[in-house]
C-alpha cells in the first residue's frame, strides 16, 4: 500500500522545504529524539492495513478522507472568491481598517480579473457569506482531523493537508494583490532603504527616498521603522532580489512571509507532538488552514508569520531541553516584532523555577543575560544611533484606533465634558486611558507569573498563559485592533487543546478572528467619492 510505505521522516523533510534535507531532518530529529530526561515521548504505534476485522473502520477512515480532501477543495473556491471580491470593492467605499485600493491595478498585470459591479449592500452580503462559509469549512475540516482512524490514514491525512496548504499558498501569493492592507510596501521601502540607499531606517523615514518607485504605493511615508533588526536585514534581501519592479517586490515579500508560514505549519505540528504525545494533525491543520492565516500571510504578506516561526522554534528546542538555543530563537523573534517579548518574560522564569537550587538558578539567569545580550546587541548594533533607534516605539502603539481604548475614551470624556466642550474632554481623557491600560496589563502579567513559576508546570502552561497575556494585549491594550494582531495567539492556541483553559482560549481567539474578518465587511463611503 503506497500511503502506508510513505515516511514520516520524508514528508516532514519535504514540510522544511528541502526534500529530504538536512533541515528538515533535523527538525525530525528534534521532534522525535527521547526527552532530556530519559523518557519516550508516546507516538502511535506504526500500524499496518486494517485486517478482515477492521474494514468498517477502514471504511469509515477513508470517507473521512474523502470529506477532507471534497472540504480542502470548497476552501480554495472560497478563497478564490473572496479575492475576486475584494479587488472589487465598489468605487468610493473603503473598510474601518483601511484599503490599498492601488494594489488590485497591479496585480491586474498578471490576471484578467472579472470586473463586478456591486452595490454596497450586495459586496457586503457576498463577502459577509463567503467569510463565514470559510470559517464554517475549516472548522468542520478540523472536526474531520480530530477523527481516531487507523495510523496509516493519519498519515495519509497529513498528506492531504499538506497538500492543500501548499495549494493554498502558492495561490494566495500569486494571485490575491495586498489590498486589505499597504504594510507591505511599508516594509519594502524600510528594506530598499538599507539594500539600495545605505540609509538607517530607524532615524529616517520614508520621506527621504521620495524618488524609489515604492515610495508612491506606501501609505505611512512620514515614519521610521518600529520593527526590529532580523525584519529589516529580510526585508533588505527581499528588496535587493527585487530590483526596480515594484510587482516583484510585492510578489518577493508575500513569498517570504508565505514561506515562512509553511516553516510555522511544520514546527506547529513538530512541538504538538512533542508536548501531547498525539500524532499532532489536528493541530496542523488548526493552523495551516486557518482563513485569517491564509489570507494576512500569503495574501497580504504580514511579517507575524515570521515573528512566530523563530518563537515556535524557540519552544519546540526548549521543550527538548536546550534552554539557551530556545531563549536565542525567542529573542530573534523580537527583533522580527517586539510582541513576543511577553513570551520571553514567561520563557525566563519557567526556566529558572525550575532550576533545583538558587545556585543553579544563578548560573542559569547569568546564561541567559550574556546571550541576551550577545543576540540583541549583535543585530541592533549596524542599526544603532542611540536612543533615537527605539523613538517610533513610543508612538505607533499610542493611537485611539482600538474599540476598547474608544469606547473606553468616549465614556471617560463624558464624564469630564459635563456639558463642556467633547474635544477637549476626549484629550484630557485620553493618558487617563493609555497608562490606566498598560497599568491594569502590567497587574495581569504579575498575576500569571506564579502560573508558570509553579513546580510541576511544564511547556503546555506556558503557552496557555502567553496566549492569554498575548490576546489581552493586542485587543484591549494596544491602540490597534487589526485581524493579523491574532496571528501569534492562533499559532500557539491549537497546539494542545486539553484543558478547560486552553479550549476557552482556543474558541475565544477564533471567536475573534471571526469577528475581525468580518469588518473587513462594513463598507464606509470615502469623504468627496462620487
Amino acid at each position: 500500500m503506497y500511503a502506508s510505505s510513505v515516511k514520516l521522516s520524508t514528508i516532514l523533510a519535504t514540510w522544511a522545504g528541502v526534500p529530504g534535507g538536512r533541515f528538515g531532518a533535523c527538525l525530525v530529529a528534534v521532534a522525535d529524539a527521547p526527552p532530556v530526561n530519559g523518557h519516550a515521548t508516546a507516538h502511535p504505534e506504526e500500524e499496518t492495513p486494517p485486517d478482515a476485522g477492521e474494514r468498517g473502520r477502514e471504511t469509515s477512515g477513508g470517507r473521512t478522507i474523502g470529506a477532507l480532501i471534497a472540504a480542502g477543495l470548497i476552501l480554495q473556491v472560497l478563497l478564490v472568491a473572496f479575492v475576486l471580491l475584494y479587488v472589487n470593492v465598489p468605487i468610493g467605499y473603503d473598510v474601518p481598517f483601511g484599503l490599498s485600493r492601488e494594489s488590485p491595478s497591479l496585480f491586474r498585470t498578471l490576471w484578467p480579473y472579472p470586473s463586478l459591479s456591486l452595490e454596497p449592500g450586495a459586496f457586503r452580503q457576498l463577502a459577509t457569506l463567503v467569510i463565514i462559509a470559510l470559517w464554517a469549512v475549516y472548522l468542520a475540516s478540523w472536526i474531520l482531523a480530530r477523527r481516531s482512524m487507523p495510523g496509516w490514514r493519519r498519515r495519509q491525512m497529513v498528506l492531504v493537508i499538506t497538500a492543500f496548504t501548499v495549494l493554498y499558498h502558492v495561490v494566495l501569493v500569486l494571485a490575491m494583490p495586498p489590498v486589505l492592507s499597504s504594510d507591505i510596501y511599508h516594509y519594502a521601502l524600510f528594506g530598499r532603504m538599507v539594500a539600495f540607499y545605505g540609509l538607517n531606517p530607524y532615524v529616517l523615514p520614508g520621506n527621504v527616498v521620495s524618488g524609489d518607485p515604492v515610495w508612491p504605493w506606501v501609505f505611512w511615508r512620514d515614519v521610521t521603522t518600529h520593527y526590529g533588526p532580523i525584519w529589516t536585514l529580510i526585508s533588505a534581501g527581499a528588496a535587493a532580489l527585487s530590483d526596480q519592479s515594484v510587482l516583484l517586490t510585492v510578489l518577493t515579500f508575500k513569498g517570504v512571509a508565505a514561506l515562512f508560514n509553511l516553516a510555522n505549519c511544520l514546527l506547529v505540528y513538530l512541538l504538538a507532538r512533542r508536548l501531547t504525545g498525539g500524532d499532532g494533525v489536528a493541530a496542523l491543520l488548526l493552523y495551516a488552514w486557518n482563513p485569517l492565516i491564509l489570507i494576512e500571510v500569503a495574501g497580504n504578506g504580514h511579517n507575524d508569520a515570521v515573528m512566530m516561526t523563530f518563537a515556535l522554534l524557540g519552544l519546540l528546542l526548549a521543550a527538548r531541553g536546550w534552554l539557551l538555543l530556545g531563549l536565542a530563537a525567542l529573542l530573534l523573534s523580537v527583533m522580527v516584532k517586539y510582541l513576543t517579548a511577553l513570551l520571553v518574560v514567561f520563557f525566563v522564569l519557567h526556566c529558572l523555577a525550575r532550576a533545583r537550587s538558587w545556585r543553579q538558578r544563578a548560573a542559569l539567569a547569568g546564561r541567559m543575560a550574556a546571550v541576551s545580550a550577545l543576540v540583541v546587541g549583535t543585530l541592533f548594533l549596524p542599526f544603532w544611533a542611540g536612543p533615537a533607534t527605539l523613538e517610533r516605539l513610543g508612538t505607533v502603539g499610542a493611537p485611539f484606533k482600538s474599540f476598547p481604548r474608544f469606547w473606553l475614551r468616549e465614556w471617560l470624556a463624558k464624564l469630564l465634558a459635563s456639558g463642556g466642550d467633547i474635544g477637549l474632554a476626549r484629550a484630557a481623557a485620553e493618558p487617563y486611558i493609555e497608562w490606566g491600560l498598560y497599568l491594569g496589563f502590567g497587574l495581569l502579567m504579575l498575576a500569571l507569573v506564579p502560573t508558570v513559576a509553579a513546580r510541576g508546570s511544564g511547556w503546555l502552561r506556558v503557552l496557555n498563559v502567553w496566549g492569554i497575556a498575548s490576546l489581552v494585549f493586542v485587543t484591549l491594550v494596544y491602540g490597534w485592533n487589526l485581524p493579523w494582531y491574532l496571528i501569534p495567539t492562533l499559532a500557539t492556541a491549537g497546539v494542545a487543546v486539553q484543558t478547560l483553559a486552553s479550549v476557552r482560549l482556543l474558541g475565544v481567539t477564533h471567536a475573534l478572528g471571526l469577528g475581525l474578518m468580518l469588518v473587513y465587511t462594513i463598507l464606509l463611503a470615502i469623504p468627496g467619492s462620487p
